[in-house]
């Protein structure tokens, strides 16, 4: 069961999870429950060996566990906390690095998934379209 975030504190942990694949496989966890590899294949487009492989350095750096009801290929997968926090004003060289290509990353993948949402608006039902206003009008408090 998930706990609440996560401190990240090791460089290593901080670089295993900083793998786009890895990210996918945490958010489809944390948004949708256990699941085997097989499913978090067909939902990111990836093999399920490659996603066992990428679960398996997960868990290595206790990200993601074992989840009841399962063995072998059926093995269900659960995250262990619900989030991650990093950048502490103490932190180590290695550690700072570790934290910049994360977060690098991470509005990497926002800002995707910001530009596939855009892109889908268009096919939207017209009432959706009126009320999606991102870079139709900007009110910035002046005039």
């Amino acid at each position: 069961m998930a706990s609440s975030e996560r401190k990240l504190s090791d460089p290593r942990a901080m670089r295993a999870v900083a793998h786009p694949v890895r990210l996918g496989i945490m958010e489809q966890l944390a948004v949708h429950g256990p699941m085997t590899a097989t499913e978090l294949a067909s939902r990111l487009d990836e093999t399920p060996s490659n996603c066992s492989w990428h679960l398996r350095k997960l868990a290595e750096h206790g990200f993601v566990e074992d989840a009841e009801g399962g063995t072998g290929r059926k093995r269900p997968w659960q995250v262990v906390s619900r989030g991650m926090r990093w950048g502490e004003v103490d932190e180590s060289p290695e550690l700072v690095r570790a934290g910049e290509a994360l977060s690098q990353l991470m509005i990497e993948r926002e800002v995707a998934r910001l530009a596939r949402s855009r892109a889908r608006v268009r096919a939207d039902a017209s009432e959706w379209q009126e009320a999606s206003t991102f870079g139709k009008e900007s009110r910035w408090g002046v005039g």
